[in-house]
């Protein structure tokens, strides 16, 4: 073989193995990101099987959604289709609403009794509080910009807590904050927010 088909030969292997490396290297950047998980805490006297049937019912923590009803709603219909999907029957929404009214009962300052005996009044073991935490919009500190476009980081806090009517004790804990760039500090950036917070925060529901 002469010398020039010799360094030819070498080029290409170089050329072989460089390529091979970078794709080596880039690998684990390309592959489809993990889903994102809540964090979850769950009592050892919890037995899903116990709990055939839940209420389910949202608390605005932040009372920035008052106007915005259907925000309220889609949270509620992500955690109803959770427990649907894990094998729960779900109490009607009106009679849930009807129960509270009879109590006289402030959602947004239940105590885990009160809420044991709404559970008893409606006949259902368990009642799923969903508590809106936070939701806000500011800017990113520090700042970003982009050709002049100032970018805000919209930020949104979901929990969800399963209390026994039996015990008046709480068996199950999901919570889950989702922080999302946004162009502008429009409260809508935190209305389309809450919904993708409140199914990762559903997703922790264990299976019957």
């Amino acid at each position: 073989m002469d010398k020039l088909n010799r360094n030819k030969m070498i080029l290409t292997y170089f050329k072989i193995l460089t390529v091979t490396l970078l794709l080596t290297s880039c690998a684990p950047y390309i592959t489809e990101r993990e889903p994102p998980k809540p964090y979850v805490t769950t009592s050892p006297l919890f037995k899903p099987a116990v709990y055939p049937r839940l209420a389910i019912l949202v608390i605005d923590n932040t009372r920035r959604f008052r106007s915005y009803q259907g925000a309220l709603r889609q949270i509620e219909d992500e955690f109803m289709r959770s427990a649907l999907n894990r094998g729960y029957t779900v109490a009607a929404r009106s009679d849930i609403d009807e129960v509270l009214d009879e109590l006289n009962l402030q959602r947004s300052n239940l105590t885990e009794k009160e809420i044991a005996e709404a559970g008893l009044i409606l006949n259902v073991p368990a009642i799923l509080i969903v508590n809106i935490n936070n939701a806000s919009t500011e800017r990113y500190y520090p700042s970003i910009s982009v050709q002049g476009a100032r970018y805000y980081s919209t930020t949104v806090s979901v929990s969800a807590r399963l209390i026994s009517a039996e015990l008046a004790e709480v068996m199950w804990i999901s919570s889950y904050t989702g922080n999302y760039k946004a162009s502008n500090r429009s409260r809508e950036n935190e209305v389309q927010a809450l919904p993708i917070v409140a199914r990762i925060v559903a997703s922790g529901l264990p299976r019957r």
